[in-house]
C-alpha cells in the first residue's frame, strides 16, 4: 500500500536578492520545503550536508565573486550532483540568453519577473524527469 502522505521535495534556492527569495519562497512552500541561501559557499555547503532535489539558481549573486554559472560548474564537480536538476532563475531575459545558459548545463530556465505556475510546472518537469 502507497503511502498518501508523501514527502515534499527539497528545494535550494540560491538567491542574494531578499525580495526575490521572498516571492519564490512563497510561490513554493505550500508544494516544497525550501532551503535558501544567498551565496555559492552556503550552496555548495548546503549540498554537501542534506539531501537536495533541485536547485533555482539566481545568476547574479550580487557582488560576491562567485557568479551562478560557476556556482553551477562548482555543483558538477560534486560525483553525487551530477544529474541534479539545476534551474536558472534569473532576469537575464533577452533573446538568446535561455540557449546560452542551457549551453552552460543548466537543466531549464525561468526569466524574472517570476510566474508562480511556470515555475512550479518548471520544477515538477525537472524533479520528475
Amino acid at each position: 500500500m502507497q503511502n498518501t502522505l508523501q514527502q515534499k521535495k527539497q528545494l535550494l534556492l540560491v538567491e542574494d536578492d531578499a525580495t526575490n527569495a521572498f516571492v519564490i519562497r512563497k510561490f513554493l512552500e505550500s508544494n516544497f520545503d525550501i532551503k535558501y541561501v544567498t551565496n555559492a559557499n552556503s550552496a555548495i555547503e548546503a549540498l554537501k550536508t542534506q539531501t537536495i532535489d533541485a536547485v533555482l539558481m539566481d545568476i547574479n549573486l550580487g557582488d560576491e565573486d562567485i557568479d551562478g554559472i560557476q556556482t553551477l560548474k562548482m555543483i558538477r564537480k560534486m560525483p553525487q550532483n551530477n544529474h541534479l536538476p539545476v534551474i536558472a532563475v534569473t532576469a537575464y531575459a533577452m533573446m538568446g540568453d535561455k540557449e546560452r545558459f542551457l549551453k552552460e548545463g543548466f537543466n531549464d530556465y525561468v526569466a524574472k519577473p517570476v510566474e508562480k505556475m511556470l515555475l512550479i510546472s518548471t520544477i515538477s518537469k525537472q524533479i520528475n524527469n
